[in-house]
């Protein structure tokens, strides 16, 4: 489910039995990984941002909620060395709620792409 139709195939996702909705969609991702990153341009969480990190907090998992107002990169950084993830959700309002989250959504994955290479880079992991 998304808000701009039909997602590919190739991200292999299964939907949620029944049809689900947003926030079955949200309370499973939280649980099927291990720590929730959600990025949004407005700094107060609302909406479903707001409701993923009450599952988060429900399920006793890991989050962060980082935007463009703080020192997101150093936070994500900090967050990612001190918490063991191999399964990330990553969260946020869509576009239509806030406009320029696809640009920060990116900077942030560019970076979090940057920490993982270059942690790895002098211990054999590719």
């Amino acid at each position: 489910m998304a808000e701009d139709g039909v997602i590919p195939a190739k991200y292999q996702l299964a939907e949620m039995p029944d049809g689900g909705g947003y926030r079955q969609r949200n309370k499973a991702n939280v649980r099927d990984s291990d720590a929730t990153l959600i990025l949004t341009i407005n700094p107060e969480l609302s909406g479903g941002s707001k409701q993923t990190v009450s599952f988060a907090k429900h399920l006793r998992k890991p989050w962060l909620h980082v935007h463009p107002e703080m020192n997101w990169q150093d936070a994500i950084t900090s967050w990612l060395a001190s918490t063991r993830i191999e399964i990330l959700n990553v969260a946020g309002p869509r576009s239509s709620k806030e406009p320029d989250i696809g640009v920060f959504v990116m900077k942030a994955l560019d970076a979090i792409a940057g920490s993982i290479i270059g942690s790895s880079a002098g211990r054999g992991v590719g």
